[in-house]
């Protein structure tokens, strides 16, 4: 249920602007100047839906700055109004927790833990709180990485209680936007004006983009795995998609460092992962690598797709194939030569796939040495940067360099006037080399065509289905990548 948190002040406009967003309200009365019972009960009266009361103290990240005998007295008032519902810090002395919840049959009780530095163990949290025996459990940590959001996804999937599970931090936004896969009780969004909002997600963004609304246990999630991944336009292009075609589905992108890859598909096991799309820096991964693999990722050595089938995910690469059907939109590869810049994943599979098109292709690289080793395995010609000629008909960038919007991995004088240019980048949309280029009076590929090629391919993988969005994705991938960075 989406929980509006009433936070600071003008209650009752938060309440009345959203009562027909939300399905139940927090009032956070801690955040509120005064404590007067008349007035709670008056708004309670205005939410016209289920209320929590929470009274936070300083030690749990809230405003309450009374002690214990404080805090309880507090407690029997704001219970004397009978909310439908409220939250109690899970330090509170066990005999007057189970006092409290006995004399107070009309009110839930939720008990919560949080942390705002770490994600400690969980399961000795959650099995320390069993003792008080609340209606609702309620865990509340700060995700340093992405694993911290995972392990408190694992333990939603694994108790039979009513549970509250909230990663908090950027790197926990996956646990709020998966929360109904995994029956949680409450999805918090923020409605306050005073509220810190970009830390959190906003309740548009949960159901405009994510469509969580429509989640449920049976929902399956993709994913894409990188380091960065903000730059993708990813979670809100494959979401309209999934919505459009009414697959029961979600998409997410989560920030993994190289060392976290392992460790990340050894948790998610319980989970209902089906899919990922992998971009920098895991598409080489030893460990993806390893999985069962198509005959392009073996001969490419770099991945950019997997799919579960049965127990074990398998591996296929849809770059190589995206990058050249962006090309062949202004004419065949065949007999034209091909500078590519870079000898990374995405580098190697749009190479790979050239040459099996009959392209003349020249791996360009700042190691001179790397550059020779790839071309040998492709059978293609190498350069460094400093050797590269300016007689190509096509200059592919397959580098990071230019995700920052002002740098190029070249100078405009090394861009050949009036040849084909692309930039795998998808954001910004108008990248430094595309700018140059197009003062060389070359024609420009934007990164988001590449990606909503390869989209195209992974959606085929990932259902089985002939899917035919490209206009859709192009379009929605393009409005992201113009926005500000």
């Amino acid at each position: 249920m989406f929980t509006g948190v009433v936070k600071g002040s003008k209650q009752k406009e938060q309440i009345e602007k959203h009562r027909s967003l939300v399905d139940i309200f927090e009032f956070r009365i801690d955040t509120f100047s005064a404590f007067e019972l008349d007035m709670l009960s008056n708004l309670k009266d205005i939410a016209k839906k289920p209320v929590i009361f929470t009274l936070r103290s300083e030690s749990h990240g809230g405003f309450f700055k009374g002690n214990s005998e404080d805090y309880a007295r507090h407690l029997r008032s704001l219970l004397s109004l009978e909310p439908d519902y409220i939250d109690i810090e899970c330090d509170i002395d066990l005999e007057l927790f189970l006092d409290l919840k006995e004399k107070n049959l009309t009110t839930k009780f939720i008990l919560s833990y949080h942390n705002f530095i770490k994600t400690p163990d969980l399961d000795s949290i959650y099995q320390e709180m069993k003792k008080y025996s609340p209606d609702i459990y309620k865990i509340a940590c700060h995700a340093n990485s992405s694993l911290d959001a995972i392990d408190m996804l694992c333990l939603a999937s694994k108790t039979k209680d009513p549970f509250i599970g909230i990663s908090m931090g950027p790197l926990g936004h996956i646990t709020r936007i998966l929360a109904p896969i995994f029956n949680t009780c409450f999805s918090y969004v923020p409605i306050s004006k005073e509220d810190n909002i970009e830390s959190q997600l906003s309740l548009g963004q949960l159901i405009d983009i994510y469509h969580v609304d429509h989640l449920g246990p049976t929902s399956k999630i993709y994913a894409l795995l990188g380091d960065p991944v903000d730059k993708s336009p990813s979670h809100i292009s494959h979401n309209a998609i999934f919505a459009n075609r009414r697959i029961d589905a979600v998409y997410v992108k989560i920030h993994l460092k190289k060392e976290e890859i392992e460790s990340f598909f050894s948790k998610i096991k319980p989970l209902p992962f089906a899919g990922f799309s992998v971009t920098m820096p895991h598409k080489e991964n030893p460990f993806l690598l390893q999985m069962e693999a198509s005959n392009r990722v073996k001969c490419i050595g770099a991945l950019n797709t997997l799919v579960l089938e049965g127990e074990e995910y398998y591996s296929d690469n849809t770059d190589s194939l995206g990058a050249i059907d962006a090309i062949c939109q202004r004419g065949s590869v065949a007999g034209k030569r091909i500078a590519i810049l870079g000898t990374g994943g995405t580098a190697r599979a749009i190479c790979y796939e050239a040459i099996e098109q009959q392209a003349l292709v020249t791996l360009v690289s700042r190691s001179r040495s790397k550059a020779k080793n790839f071309a040998d395995r492709f059978q293609c010609q190498s350069a460094s940067y400093d050797q590269l000629v300016i007689d190509y008909d096509i200059l592919i960038n397959a580098t990071p360099v230019g995700m920052d919007g002002n740098h190029s991995p070249i100078s405009k004088d090394s861009i050949a006037a009036n040849s084909i240019v692309m930039d795998v980048i998808p954001k910004p949309y108008n990248t430094r080399l595309l700018k140059d280029a197009k003062s060389r009076g070359c024609i420009c590929i934007h990164g988001v065509e590449l990606f909503a090629y390869q989209a195209i391919y992974q959606y085929r993988i990932w259902f089985g289905k002939d899917f035919n969005s490209f206009d859709d994705l192009l379009v929605v991938a393009t409005s992201f990548a113009k926005k500000s960075r």
